[in-house]
């Protein structure tokens, strides 16, 4: 026999019918918990998208930052340019200053000078255009310009003048470079400090700042996994016990269609057994009644020809007394078989409703042992009532028909 065939002809069991009661409870409160499971997932879900967009938010705001201090830096390089332009106009403006202040001092010299030979009277206004005149007219105009004992020494002495005076504003002018170069080299490595110290301040601010959201990142992420995973493993359960909860609904109906299909078959049963003793009573009392009716009408019939052949008989008495007692002995004879046949066919009567009403009482029996069976299997309250009601009934029915059977069977005794 196959195995789903003997699970359906297994006896519906009230422990069985509580252990899926409470297996769709748990049920029921897993998918409840499970709900609320998802309501958290939402609520991190949620979470995690605001977080990617205040990184998104973050990570633009990081790249204006820098935008604005690329541009703040570039603005600063070209304000420090004008400064080094300006600083160094102002050493050119201090190079020149210096340069007329020799010559101003060169010219001072020199008139003090002319002044202690007492050759040229002091005015400020024309010192230089006599001194330069002379010193032209001496030097370019005589044929032997070392033979002139007045102007070689002077030329010489101007000459090595302005030699020094050159050595010396180059000298300045080289000391003022250096010191230009140097100011711009401290002040390029101060920038250059100051600029790689925000630098670093700034990537360490902002690889904390990756750290930092990339952790954050990391743990929604690991959560969300988290979270998908376990919702993954609950829809799998749900579903697994959704598929459990439907087999077990097909079972039910199986059992509760097996159940029903049995109940119309003892109906069916039932209806042909009312139905056969019916037809039996309505036979066995035609055929008693119309045997009993014969054999009466016989005997009457019988009787009124014996009444009549003895009253014929009676008159001539005499003449057939001895035919009449031969008629009298074939009529006792008559008679002794009318009684053994119809004492047989009593017989034959009585065990038949006797079998009659052993197979009702066996057919009560049955409807007994159907009744325990509904009582023990777990059947709803409403069909193991009509269930019961039913057999209930029928074995009203059957009671009636026994007690029709007993009174028929008395009767059959009785006469």
């Amino acid at each position: 026999m196959d195995t789903a065939q003997e699970i359906d002809n297994l006896p519906p069991s009230e422990a069985l019918l509580w252990f899926y009661k409470e297996k769709l409870e748990r049920s029921d409160a897993f998918y409840h918990d499970f709900e609320l499971q998802l309501d958290r997932c939402k609520v991190t879900q949620n979470e995690y998208i605001r977080t990617q967009l205040e990184l998104q938010q973050r990570l633009v705001e990081m790249a204006e930052l820098q935008t604005t201090l690329q541009k703040t830096q570039e603005a600063l390089i070209q304000e420090k340019q004008r400064v080094f332009e300006l600083s160094k106009e102002n050493d050119g403006l201090k190079i020149r200053e210096l340069e007329d202040r020799k010559k101003a001092r060169y010219l001072l010299s020199v008139i003090k000078r002319l002044e202690s030979d007492g050759s040229v009277e002091y005015t400020p206004a024309s010192v230089s255009r006599t001194k330069r005149a002379r010193l032209d007219n001496s030097y370019y105009h005589s044929p032997n310009p070392k033979a002139s004992p007045m102007v070689s020494p002077l030329s010489d002495e101007m000459d090595s003048i302005q030699l020094q005076h050159r050595a010396q504003s180059l000298q300045l002018r080289v000391e003022s470079l250096e010191s230009q170069l140097v100011d711009q080299k401290t002040h390029f490595e101060r920038l250059n400090h100051n600029i790689a110290t925000q630098n670093t301040n700034l990537t360490q601010r902002e690889s904390l700042r990756t750290k930092r959201d990339a952790e954050a990142l990391q743990l929604s992420r690991e959560k969300y996994l988290k979270i998908h995973g376990f919702y993954t493993d609950n829809l799998k359960e749900v579903l697994k016990l959704r598929k459990q909860m439907d087999q077990s609904d097909n079972a039910q109906q199986l059992e509760v269609t097996r159940l029903n299909s049995q109940r119309t078959k003892l109906e069916s049963q039932l209806s042909s057994a009312e139905g056969k003793l019916r037809s039996i009573h309505k036979q066995v009392e035609r055929q008693v009644s119309s045997q009993f009716e014969s054999t009466i009408a016989d005997l009457q019939r019988r009787l009124e020809q014996t009444n009549q052949e003895l009253l014929s008989t009676q008159k001539d008495q005499t003449k057939t007394e001895s035919r009449l007692s031969n008629k009298v002995e074939s009529l006792t004879g008559q008679l002794e078989r009318i009684k053994s046949s119809f004492q047989s066919y009593k017989t034959r009567m009585y065990l038949e409703v006797e079998g009659s009403i052993t197979d009702c009482a066996s057919l009560y029996r049955k409807l007994v042992g159907h009744q325990q069976v509904i009582l023990k299997q777990d059947i709803p309250n409403e069909c193991a009532a009509t269930l019961l009601q039913s057999t209930e009934e029928y074995s009203s029915r059957i009671d009636r028909v026994i007690q029709d059977l007993n009174r028929l069977k008395q009767r059959c005794l009785e006469k």
